[in-house]
């Protein structure tokens, strides 16, 4: 996969940077920090993850240079996963509504009530249908890396023959590459 993206990453994406904490409000969430293919990532994509990640790891407000880091890691995270999903759709892949279905009844049945549920929405910021969203959008990127893995995965049979073994350099063994 990134050999694949390479030229992307050269070629498509505009990363406009503009990490720097800007003054609240709508203006400033639409404020565009990167265009990835013609998709935009905005300042509030970008906040939204750095809140999202403060309260699901339970993080201290971080110091102006450390959330200045956060935000170039995530807005990267952010074009990554971007760019993985727009193969994945170059690539054909899709996933049906029955399993974002299946995936949203498990998250509410791990949430324990349709109270807590609607709550962890309220704190995400995002309503059911811009989470169904990204839940295909995860299991579609998904499927993209386990497609792109299974097909450089090179395995000797010597491998093969040992599960949990770690690989070693054997030279002159038969390689066998698998791939989906």
């Amino acid at each position: 996969m990134t050999r694949r993206l390479a030229p992307i990453w050269s070629g498509a994406v505009a990363a406009l940077v503009a990490l720097a904490p800007s003054p609240s409000g709508l203006a400033a969430n639409n404020r565009i920090v990167a265009v990835v293919n013609e998709e935009v990532i905005t300042e509030g994509d970008i906040a939204s993850q750095v809140a999202s990640l403060l309260r699901e790891e339970a993080i201290p407000a971080p110091t102006p240079d450390q959330e200045l880091e956060m935000r170039a890691a995530l807005l990267e995270r952010l074009i990554e996963q971007r760019l993985i999903i727009q193969e994945a759709k170059r690539s054909g892949l899709s996933v049906d509504s029955g399993e974002v279905g299946r995936y949203l009844q498990e998250l509410r049945e791990r949430l324990g009530s349709d109270e807590a549920y609607q709550q962890m929405l309220r704190e995400s910021g995002i309503n059911e249908e811009q989470l169904k969203t990204k839940i295909r959008e995860q299991l579609m990127a998904q499927q993209m890396i386990d497609q792109e893995v299974r097909a450089n995965v090179v395995l000797t049979p010597s491998e093969l023959a040992q599960p949990g073994a770690a690989p070693d350099d054997s030279e002159g063994e038969e390689e066998i590459e698998t791939s989906h």
